[in-house]
């Protein structure tokens, strides 16, 4: 979630960059001269404009299920009529950005096999060199 947050942020700082330089040169003037001098940058702002909705959307929903302090599926199925787990919007982010994390209980190491199946080295009978 911070990851995809910082993205976002760097997003649009680059977002603000870019209408800011529009604005001075003019739109038409602008995208023609990114487009002769430097096209990867005009795909790269074009790439930047289709992932920042679906991103965005994304940090906002989250931010949304932090303020409120639910999961994904107690949002959709409406598991509370007043939410019993909710601090208030303060405080819920206080509890996700600083409370400890409890050790999992379970283990990685457990849920994969020591050793892996032996393997012959001798090539079969039917492989060719």
């Amino acid at each position: 979630f911070l990851l995809a947050l910082y993205v976002l942020l760097a997003l649009l700082v680059i977002c603000a960059q870019l209408l800011w330089d529009v604005e001075h040169r003019g739109f038409k003037t602008y995208v023609e001269e990114l487009a002769a001098t430097h096209p990867m940058l005009l795909a790269l702002v074009i790439f930047v404009g289709c992932v920042l909705c679906p991103l965005g959307n994304l940090v906002v929903f989250h931010c949304y299920l932090i303020a409120t302090n639910t999961t994904t599926n107690e949002e959709v199925t409406h598991a509370y009529e007043r939410n019993p787990f909710s601090l208030g919007t303060i405080k819920n982010f206080r509890q996700f950005l600083f409370s400890y994390q409890e050790p999992s209980l379970l283990q990685p190491a457990a849920l994969v096999p020591a050793k892996g199946p032996s393997r012959s080295r001798e090539l079969p009978p039917d492989a060719q060199y």
